[in-house]
């Protein structure tokens, strides 16, 4: 009788809901084009969502499956290696999960975006990660492939300027990522993390490599803002330079969190729990709607 309830708490740990943050990326180019009282395009990029968490719940089954067995610094008990959760069942669930999201992406027109997603984020599971430099870049190529899917579901043309500021500060993100685990496994004593190509060593020139990434993403968005007036609809670059500065200022936080050892958890996920965070989002985005007003 007990069996039944702790299946289905292992099953949720294991869909990581909170992991599901990640795909408010869709809601960017609707947000950053400033049409916010268009109800179809809303509709759109929620369904977008919802696919994109059906996809990527599949994906982490998957993942916790590929890790069982290795020590896992940084996340909650794997429920495949717990015993919670047969193979079998793990299987199974991720193969309906992720074909329920493609069904649900075909009425908004971003199957092949989510079909994309679960090749990368598959490829990344079960090889990339183990591979310097490309599992960053595999990383932040999740990331924009969110952003993709949401500017194709709601029909707004993504810019080459908005990939390459979002694209610079979601890749700085990725580096923030590993050296979080690196410095948590060089503080608890290990040399190396099991099926990753780094060592605690190797945390000092992923941070630089990060923090001159955000530095590039930053110079992109105040050249961006300068010659070509920022996003469209935008009406006030002050307020977007307040903006831009806030959200500067967040990740220049999460690097020194990270560098501190104070990170156990992926970026934007401790984002979630952190009121200092809540306080930068909450502000940055009053910023931009005084922008686009």
């Amino acid at each position: 009788m007990v069996a039944a309830p702790v299946r289905t708490r292992s099953v949720l740990a294991a869909l990581r809901p909170a992991h599901w943050s990640k795909n408010f990326l869709v809601f960017l180019p609707l947000v950053l084009h400033g049409d916010w009282d268009c109800v179809d395009s809303w509709v759109r990029a929620a369904g977008t969502f919802a696919a994109m968490c059906l996809a990527a719940s599949s994906l982490y089954l998957l993942n916790d499956l590929r890790d069982a067995g290795g020590r896992q610094l940084l996340r909650r008990p794997n429920p495949v290696e717990d015993g919670g959760l047969g193979r079998r069942i793990v299987w199974r669930l991720a193969a309906v999960l992720f074909a329920a999201a493609l069904v649900v992406s075909v009425p908004f027109q971003v199957t092949p975006w989510i079909a994309g997603y679960g090749l990368l984020s598959g490829a990344y599971t079960w090889r990339l990660k183990e591979l310097a430099v490309i599992d960053l870049l595999a990383l932040g190529s999740l990331y924009l492939l969110r952003l993709e899917a949401g500017g194709a579901a709601t029909g707004i043309p993504v810019t080459d300027w908005t990939r390459v500021v979002c694209g610079g500060a979601l890749f700085s993100l990725a580096l923030v990522k590993r050296v979080a685990e690196l410095r948590l496994a060089g503080l608890s004593g290990l040399d190396r993390i099991p099926r990753r190509a780094y060592t605690p060593s190797d945390a000092r020139r992923l941070m630089t490599a990060g923090l001159m990434v955000l530095a590039a993403a930053v110079v992109a968005f105040l050249v961006f803002l300068q010659q070509f007036g920022g996003p469209q609809g935008l009406n006030r670059r002050g307020w977007a330079l307040v903006a831009g500065l806030i959200a500067t200022m967040w990740a220049l936080r999460m690097w020194r969190l990270a560098w501190m050892g104070r990170m156990r958890s992926d970026p934007v996920v401790f984002t979630l729990s952190d009121r200092t965070s809540w306080i930068a989002v909450l502000a940055g985005l009053a910023a931009y709607i005084l922008a686009i007003e």
